[in-house]
């Protein structure tokens, strides 16, 4: 009796020709690899930040300022860190700012600081890049941030 099923039979079936019929494949040998893991979910909208502050925003909204100002482009981003205990501001400033494009650091300077307050803590830009996307009040950053407390990076999608 002849049964199909797609596992290996204990006889191999014999091969047709070319002449004869398409070429079929023969199934796979099962095989001792893991499974490919699933690929990693997509990061998520918003700005993440990680390292010394850790944590996500998912919508930013502009404190103030933002967009194309003329001799610089400038936006400001507010947020509340540590269940509301800190008020911190992100601002990306562009001096010499010539239109939609991606900026290295310099000549853009990302800052985290203290809102209000006169001793500010103040986490400045060293490496990475800022994108302005072409309606001037949407784009992308991906900074890395010193301060004597230690590093903070920044990455994801920023609008105003």
């Amino acid at each position: 009796m002849l049964s199909c099923s797609t596992e290996s039979a204990a006889t191999p079936s014999p091969r047709p020709t070319p002449a004869s019929s398409p070429v079929l494949e023969a199934s796979p040998t099962p095989s001792a690899e893991p499974a490919p893991s699933p690929s990693p979910s997509p990061t998520p909208a918003g700005l993440t930040l990680s390292g010394v502050i850790s944590t996500h925003i998912e919508k930013t909204v502009a404190d103030g300022r933002c967009g194309n100002l003329g001799p610089g482009f400038y936006a400001n981003f507010g947020f509340d860190y540590d269940n509301s205990q800190w008020s911190l501001t992100i601002s990306i400033p562009i001096p010499g700012y010539h239109g939609p494009s991606s900026y290295g650091t310099p000549p853009s300077r990302v800052t985290i600081h203290r809102t209000h307050t006169l001793t500010p803590l103040l986490y400045a830009g060293i490496s990475g890049t800022v994108t302005v996307a072409a309606d001037e009040k949407s784009g992308s950053v991906e900074e890395r941030l010193r301060s004597p407390n230690g590093i903070v990076e920044v990455s994801g999608d920023w609008s105003c």
